[in-house]
């Protein structure tokens, strides 16, 4: 018998969100449909995200970002993002690239967090966004 979360990685666009937030038990994790995997690969292809940025702060109690896993090698994602603090530090197999979050990625993935009932859990541990953050509501709109 196969997995659910198999079983719904092949439903989906197969990226895998976690919801940094927890220490010492699992974290909050859902798969991205379709729709929300190409919306995030358009994201970076477009934004051309391409401003360094020093590696997020080291992981503390609390909210500590998003760690997005490509599970199903789709187009123009990497193996691995982290999304944290306003940095994208982008993952795979034979590099780390740590960029300036541009393109709103985390507050997008705050928001889908939130509408899968986790807004609280966030709330109780989110610090502010450092003052290098360059997103802008508009950007997270739309």
């Amino acid at each position: 018998m196969r997995h659910l979360a198999t079983e719904q990685a092949a439903a989906e666009g197969k990226v895998l969100v976690e919801l940094l937030v927890f220490s010492g038990k699992e974290n909050p994790k859902w798969w991205l449909n379709e729709a929300e995997a190409a919306d995030l690969a358009r994201t970076l292809a477009e934004r051309q995200l391409t401003e360094a940025a020093d590696p997020p702060r080291g992981a503390g109690l609390g909210y500590n970002g998003f760690r997005l896993g490509n599970r199903g090698k789709v187009p123009h994602l990497p193996t691995e993002l982290i999304v944290r603090d306003g940095v994208v530090t982008e993952r795979t197999a034979t590099h780390e690239r740590h960029v300036q979050d541009s393109a709103g990625i985390e507050e997008r993935l705050l928001a889908q967090a939130e509408d899968r009932g986790f807004g609280e859990i966030i709330a109780q541990g989110r610090p502010p966004f450092p003052e290098s953050w360059t997103g802008t509501s508009e950007e997270v709109v739309s």
